[in-house]
């Protein structure tokens, strides 16, 4: 015997296949939603420095009043607030997670693509068959 299939077991294992491919679509989506997630926190939310406790807006919410200004002790002030905060954020970490996740995106809606429209060709087949009948 060849080891021939009944097509409804090869129907079955089609549909599975795509349906997990689909689920891990998603869960990549998912994945980088979080990743994406945390480079926005780390952007606007407020942050207090290690060294000398100054607390500090988020980079993209930041006050630069008086930072690019020339003299006067506001602007010594101002420059140093701002150099402390700038030194207290941790830019490694928010960057690692938006180039971990743009793959993980790009992956997952690759898949949750292909598992979709593999079901809904599966689909339009199976209508057609029916349809011909």
């Amino acid at each position: 015997m060849t080891g021939a299939l009944h097509p409804a077991v090869v129907e079955d294992r089609f549909r599975l296949r795509a349906e997990r491919q689909r689920a891990w679509g998603v869960g990549l989506l998912v994945a980088a939603g979080i990743c994406w997630g945390y480079a926005a926190y780390q952007m606007f939310a407020p942050y207090e420095t290690r060294v000398w406790s100054v607390d500090c807006s988020g980079p993209a919410v930041a006050d630069r009043d008086g930072v690019y200004d020339a003299g006067g002790p506001y602007d010594r002030v101002a420059r140093r607030k701002a150099a402390l905060c700038a030194e207290g954020r941790d830019w490694p970490a928010p960057v690692t997670a938006l180039l971990i996740g743009a793959p993980l995106a790009a992956v997952g809606a690759s898949l949750r693509t292909a598992g979709s429209v593999a079901l809904a060709l599966r689909a339009h087949a199976a209508e057609l068959d029916r349809a011909g009948r």
